[in-house]
């Protein structure tokens, strides 16, 4: 019965898309790891700090928050690899997966032109590869790609199995990232109905799949119980709560000029004083919203709404600490953008092949400038800024001796 299962599996595969995918996953990872080791002399004291909270299991118990994150950290460290690729492995590897969730989102509304272009740009976005080149868990918060990724995935009435078995995996990693409890929720009420006949169809998997996941969250749970300062960064509120809803509209105010103007002022991720979006960018934004609006403002769903305004009030909470969240988000408005571009273009010259190529042509051109600026940004100029300089500065520890006997 197992062997006719798994034929069929085998046979039910698109191997050509496979290939390919697993082909572009290996671009990026090259792209990714690119001088990971030369690019900036050392680690940031923030990174040290993530770093050591991972060199033991104990300490992991102690503070389960991005538990996945930090666990391959620590296979890492036992196994001796404690340097700049193995420490930004974690960072690395769920950057590379967000980008493949990211394309399969865009499949959804747009063509593969529209979804390749925008999936390139946000794949060289300078901020999203300092982020993801970078040995904090934190970038953990990506895991809300992958929540939404799934929710799409739940609509096409896949294999039940299948389907129960990435659920579970996909709900323990966003269950141990700080602050997506709130977008989870929102999934859930989003995905209810699919929920409900997924754990119909695999009945008999059901109480089996309660207890692996109350048993994969024991340690999780039993840190909130026995130290309830947890809790706070758990439902992705900052210490200063208080403090943070003073500042509330003046965070949330700053986010767009963060975006498209300023940037974030942290030099580990960019450059200080340069916007994280080029002007192309800003302008597929804006005409991506628009149009958004415009076509959906009868029918626009409220978990869409409501799910923006957690994220947006999330972030300003955490004064912008977590902006990377914002970014895919922004590539699909951009995604949108540029498809309604040359949907008026085509309307114009509906039977032209000479303006349809100029049309692309055009598109190619302002996508490769904005990928090479963004490139040019993090590999070049990013490096050489004293700000940057001034905080990567911490080698990593020395590796273990190993004492041969004599």
């Amino acid at each position: 019965m197992l062997k006719k299962y798994l034929v069929k599996t085998y046979r039910s595969l698109d191997w050509q898309l496979i290939c390919i995918s697993a082909i572009i996953m290996l671009l990026l990872l090259c792209l990714y790891v690119f001088k990971i080791s030369s690019l900036v002399p050392g680690f940031t004291s923030e990174e040290k700090l993530f770093i050591n909270e991972s060199n033991s299991i104990r300490a992991i118990f102690d503070n389960p928050l991005y538990a996945p994150h930090k666990i391959v950290q620590y296979i890492m460290i036992k196994i001796d690899h404690n340097g700049f690729l193995a420490m930004r492995l974690p960072s690395i590897l769920l950057g590379t997966v967000t980008i493949g969730i990211f394309y399969t989102i865009l499949r959804r509304w747009f063509s593969v032109f529209i979804s390749v272009i925008t999936t390139i740009m946000l794949a060289t976005n300078s901020f999203f590869i300092a982020s993801v080149r970078y040995a904090s868990p934190e970038i953990s918060i990506l895991m809300a790609v992958l929540l939404m990724g799934y929710g799409m995935w739940l609509n096409t009435r896949p294999s039940s199995k299948l389907a129960l078995a990435i659920g579970i995996a996909v709900s323990i990693l966003c269950l141990y990232t700080p602050g997506l409890i709130w977008l989870f929720i929102l999934f859930v009420i989003w995905q209810k109905k699919n929920i409900i006949e997924l754990f119909h169809i695999a009945r008999p998997y059901l109480l089996l799949s309660i207890f692996i996941i109350l048993l994969l969250l024991t340690p999780l749970l039993l840190s909130l119980l026995s130290n309830p300062d947890n809790i706070l960064a758990y439902l992705g509120f900052p210490s200063q709560i208080k403090d943070s809803l003073v500042e509330l509209p003046a965070n949330l105010i700053g986010i767009p000029y963060q975006l498209f103007w300023q940037g974030r002022e942290a030099a580990q991720f960019n450059i200080i004083g340069t916007p994280i979006f080029d002007i192309f960018i800003l302008f597929m934004f804006l005409l991506g919203c628009y149009y958004f609006v415009i076509e959906n403002k009868k029918k626009l769903s409220i978990f869409v709404i409501v799910g923006i305004l957690l994220m947006l009030t999330f972030i300003a909470l955490n004064d912008s600490k977590f902006l990377v969240l914002l970014l895919p988000l922004t590539y699909i408005a951009v995604a949108s953008g540029i498809n309604e571009m040359l949907n008026k273009w085509y309307v114009k010259f509906p039977h032209n092949p000479i303006a349809k190529g100029l049309a692309y042509s055009l598109v190619i051109v302002a996508v490769a400038s904005s990928c090479f600026y963004n490139l040019n940004k993090y590999f070049i100029a990013w490096p050489q800024t004293p700000q940057t300089k001034k905080i990567f500065r911490l080698p990593p520890s020395p590796k273990k001796e190993t004492v041969v006997p004599k």
